[in-house]
């Protein structure tokens, strides 16, 4: 594909011109003005990457998280002679949650 350079003049004859242009349709784009478009939507892009690589990262660490504690939760009620399939288990993690929920409160609250 071939730009022609060419300066529209107020008559509507055309002129080569040594400034940096191309005639498209009719219309005149200057390469700078073309450079910038480009170059914003190539930052757009590289943000949208950048936060969608993040936002991967953090539902990945939120997951291994959730994974550790149900592990220790795992191991701690089967240390204390609570086997998974009976009540006393169930109870046994449900403590945990709520001491796990009672604790986050504890750090959330702003220190006078």
């Amino acid at each position: 594909m071939v730009f022609r350079q060419t300066l529209v003049t107020t008559s509507g004859l055309g002129a080569s011109d040594d400034e940096n242009g191309a005639s498209v349709a009719g219309e005149r784009i200057s390469f700078s003005r073309a450079a910038s478009v480009l170059g914003f939507a190539l930052i757009a892009a590289l943000l949208a990457w950048g936060f969608t690589i993040g936002r991967n990262a953090q539902i990945a660490a939120d997951a291994a998280k959730r994974a550790e504690i149900a592990q220790e939760d795992r191991m701690l009620c089967t240390d204390l002679g609570f086997e998974e399939p009976q009540g006393r288990y169930t109870r046994c993690l449900n403590g945990l949650a709520e001491i796990r929920r009672k604790q986050k409160e504890r750090w959330n609250v702003p220190i006078p």
